[in-house]
């Protein structure tokens, strides 16, 4: 019985915290690489900007942000695109975090569409959305 009990457990653990697809992955890593060498980003700016750890982003990094939102589907014209905001944030949390998250940050808008998508970002990295 306390095999089933830890089995069942194992199963459920494993579900909640199941891992983004492959392919999803390989295409993310795409985006990034191309919107990196379009925006000329260091290996440095890019993990700072990944961990939230820039003070004042520049244009370019803030361009980045964007390219990759926009190549991903998530923005278009500077705008969230909800429905694919909420299926890749559910992908990493779950149905009903993303929706709360997404509420949270839909408003964030910048004088750019550069700018409006790294205050997303930021928004986003600070609810845990990814």
């Amino acid at each position: 019985m306390k095999l089933l009990i830890v089995l069942a457990f194992i199963a459920v653990f494993a579900a909640v915290n199941a891992e983004i697809p492959k392919e999803d992955d390989e295409e993310h890593n795409k985006i990034i690489a191309e919107c990196r060498q379009k925006f000329k980003m260091t290996d440095e700016e890019y993990t700072k900007l990944r961990h939230d750890e820039v003070a004042k982003p520049n244009e370019d990094m803030q361009c980045f942000v964007n390219c990759f939102m926009e190549s991903a589907g998530m923005i278009k014209d500077g705008k969230l695109q909800h429905d694919v905001a909420t299926a890749i944030i559910t992908k990493k949390v779950g149905e009903e975090k993303a929706k709360t998250i997404l509420e949270t940050c839909h408003g964030e808008q910048g004088s750019t569409n550069c700018e409006t998508a790294y205050k997303l970002h930021k928004c986003l990295y600070k609810n845990k959305a990814y």
